[in-house]
This record gives C-alpha cells, structure tokens and sequence, in this order.
C-alpha cells in the first residue's frame, strides 16, 4: 500500500555560511554529533485525534536506518495544542540524511462525543518522508516535527499523518533563555514569548552554572566535568571559544563584574575561586576560599566578590583588584548559594533550611529567615521579594522583604535547581534536575502556569534583558 502524500520537509543546515557548533559529546565515536527531536502541532487543531507512536529513523544516502525513537507514545491533537512534547536525545553519525521513516498504531477520532477507530496503514508500510539535513561532528542540533492535523484524515476513515520538520534557526536575542543540561553536554535556547525550545548548543562535559555578559553579547558556562569554560556567541548562538581551568576543578557557579572584563568561578573540588580575563579570554589567577565553593556572586560597585563554602560552613569575601580573600564569615550549616539584593547579601544554608541576611558592610547577621525543607537555591525577584528552591519538598518559597519566612510556597516538578526572573513578563522560571523540565510561575498571580521540556538533569538558567 502506498501512501500518497504531500508532505514537504526541508531541514536547512542551522547558520549557513558559518561553522558548525562545537560539542563534547558523550557517544562512544566522537564523528558523532548531538539531535534533539521535538514535537508540536498547530495552536487550536480542528479535530481531536489520537494516535501511538512506536518508533522515527532517519536515514543517510547509503539507506542505512538508524533509530531517533523507539517507544509507545500515545499522541493526542488537543492536549499537543500550543506546546511541544520532547520525544528523544540521540547522537548521529556524520553526514546527510535524507529520509525518516515514522512507524504508529492505533489511531482514532473523537467526535460528537463518541470515538471512532481511525484506519492505519498495515505493518510493514510505514510512512517514509523525505527530509534534508545535515549532521557535523560534535554539533547539537534541534528538530522541530509540526503535525498537521487539519490534513491527516483521508477518505473520512483513513489516518494518514502529514508532518512538517522544521530548521533550528535564530531567534531575536533579548528573548531568549538559556539552559544548562548537565547530563545532556548541551544548552537549551528557550523563546521566552511563547515558552518554546528553539535551539540546542552542544559545550563540553557536565555544564552546570552559567551567566550572562552585561551587554547580553555572550553567554558563559562552567563545564564541571571537564574543567572549561565554554563561551557562547549569542548573535548566532554557537561556542566560539574553549577556556581550560589549569588550576580549577569541577567549576560549579559563576559570576561577573559590572563591566563585563572579569569573570569567576567557585571550583567546587579545588576549593577556589579562579579568575578569568573575559578580553583576553585568559586565566589571571586563582584564589583558595573554604572547601567545595558553590553560589558565587559580585556587588553592583565589583569590588567585591562572595562565594559561600558548603563544607566549610562560611562566607568568603574577596577583594578582586588585589585578588585576596579579605574576610570570612561564618554562616549556617551547608551554605550552597547566595544573592546580592541592594543594600543585603543572602546566603541560603540548606542543612539549616534557613537564609542568612548579612550586612555587606560589617559583615555581621543582621536576620535569619526560615526558609523551606532543604533550600538550595535563591534568585532577588520583584519588589525586593526572594524565591528559593526547595529540594526535598520540591517547591518554590515567596519571601517579602518584611518578612522573616515563607508567605506562599508552589510546588514544581522534582530537584529544583537554579532559577531565573524575566521581570518584563513577571515570570519566574525554575530547573528541575530530576524531571529534565523548566517550571514556569507567573508571579503576578502566583501561580504555576506551564512546563518545557529540556534535555537531561538541568540545571542552569541565564537570560537576556
């Protein structure tokens, strides 16, 4: 049986004319390169349609077929509507590809309240569909599979699904969010209009914190797991250089100056902070704090730099220009993040579950805040409001100013991690490790409003205003 169908797919290598992204990936042959597929359908599908899907290969010019996803996903027209639903992470050999195979079962319609049993075609008879794209060594490339579900019922009774794969392509810039996923070697690039993945850039091993340059031109990340720093250019979104730590490892967090010329990392196993030439894109030097450095940050003026100790129970206080820890603070117990809000520096202490209000000046605990059931991470948010992500209990706590605990805490999905404020939107956005998804709360109304699927334990989030 043959399947006539009109279906155009077109995949265009992502920034023709430029060089590939870099990725370390972690398949077995480095001539691999990294492909995130993603589906999604039209806003407000006219039919409400159901149908398994077992099983997408794509194929090279020597038609040998190789698996993108193997499985039985039950896809309905109307709960996609609006959203994307992530369906694999895969690494490709080299080379062109030129055809996918979509295997599904089981199809149906659901009309005037009653269920009607959709014909498919019989094994063996899958629906080939030719594509073109092409895939680089140590590339990561997103896919976007659209259905169509105005145009896939034939004949009244016949399921005949007809997809559009659409290219990774650039986005404006000052939407945008980025991601780290620390078990995907990857980030994910978010629009945060619609809350949609639009792109995917492969870095090194194990990337975990990550920042943004004040003028929003670069984006840089700590690959924990392989002592680097990854540096991102966001007008085309690819890595266009590599700094290696020599003294530094397993870089966990990141801050940078006011003016964007100093960047530093806590390396949580060799208990220091290095500092790094953003310009010349070199190491000045490194600078030994407490033991395992987590949450880093700087004050508005930069000179000053923080960095708490989660074994050591402190605060360090590093003066950048004459490169010196210049004070140290004790704290709570298991100190593993902090913010610098105005006039105030919090610290969360996570064996405490409290928060630490420390003046900048003295350098005395002015407040403790009791926090939530394990905090972990903390973000300043509107009107002087903190959010802090709670691991055990998997939620996120609101603190007013005023206040010495919680007023309203809303629960995400497992391991919330770092968290990011788009202010212009009033959203907070949370990265949950144990469910590879980003929560998003409108803080307006308090309330938890969507999900996005990203790549495997996320963890950092970074955005430009």
């Amino acid at each position: 049986m043959k399947l006539d169908l009109k279906i155009f797919l077109i995949i265009l290598p992502f920034l023709v004319g430029c060089q590939p992204m870099h990725l370390s990936s972690t398949a077995p042959s480095t001539e691999k390169g990294q492909v995130n597929l993603y589906l999604s359908t039209t806003d407000f599908p006219p039919s409400d349609i159901t149908f398994t899907l077992t099983k997408i290969e794509v194929a090279r010019e020597d038609k040998e077929w190789i698996t993108l996803f193997e499985g039985k996903r039950e896809i309905n027209s109307i709960n996609l509507a609006g959203r994307q639903i992530f369906l694999s992470e895969n690494h490709l050999p080299t080379g062109r590809f030129e055809m996918m195979k979509t295997t599904f079962t089981e199809a149906s319609l659901f009309l005037g309240g009653k269920k009607f049993t959709l014909a498919v075609p019989p094994p063996g008879e899958d629906l080939i569909l030719p594509v073109e794209f092409q895939i680089f060594r140590k590339e990561s490339v997103s896919l976007f599979l659209n259905w169509d579900v105005k145009n896939s019922i034939k004949a009244k009774y016949l399921f005949q699904p007809i997809f559009l794969l659409k290219p990774q392509k650039m986005e404006i810039r000052r939407l945008l969010l980025y991601v780290t996923n620390t078990g995907s070697n990857n980030i994910t690039v978010i629009n945060r209009q619609n809350d949609q993945v639009v792109a995917s850039i492969g870095v090194d091993n194990g990337p975990m914190g990550i920042v943004t340059s004040p003028s929003g031109d670069r984006i840089y990340v700590a690959n924990s797991d392989s002592n680097t720093i990854s540096i991102i250019d966001t007008s085309h979104n690819r890595v266009i250089d590599t700094i290696s730590l020599n003294f530094g490892i397993s870089p966990r967090e990141l801050a940078i100056s006011p003016d964007g010329r100093r960047l530093y990392v806590s390396n949580f196993h060799s208990n220091n902070v290095s500092i790094i030439d953003t310009v010349g894109k070199n190491m000045l030097g490194s600078l030994d704090v407490g033991n395992n450095p987590m949450g880093i940050g700087t004050n508005a003026r930069g000179d000053k730099v923080y960095v708490v100790n989660s074994a050591s129970n402190n605060l360090s206080v590093i003066d950048p220009f004459l490169e010196k820890v210049i004070y140290t603070v004790g704290v709570g117990s298991n100190p593993t993040d902090l913010i610098v809000a105005r006039d105030k520096i919090y610290v969360v202490n996570a064996g405490a579950g409290t928060i630490y209000q420390i003046n900048p000046r003295s350098f005395m605990v002015k407040k403790e805040i009791t926090a939530g059931f394990e905090p972990h991470k903390l973000v300043g948010g509107l009107m002087d409001w903190i959010y802090v992500a709670n691991r055990n209990s998997n939620d996120i706590s609101f603190i007013p100013p005023s206040m010495n605990m919680a007023t309203q805490r809303i629960a995400v999905k497992n391991l919330p991690q770092e968290m990011v404020v788009d202010r212009e939107r009033r959203k907070l956005y949370v990265a949950n490790g144990g469910s590879d998804t980003i929560s998003i709360i409108d803080l307006v109304r308090e309330k938890l409003i969507g999900s996005i699927p990203v790549g495997k334990n996320p963890y950092g989030l970074a955005l430009i205003e």
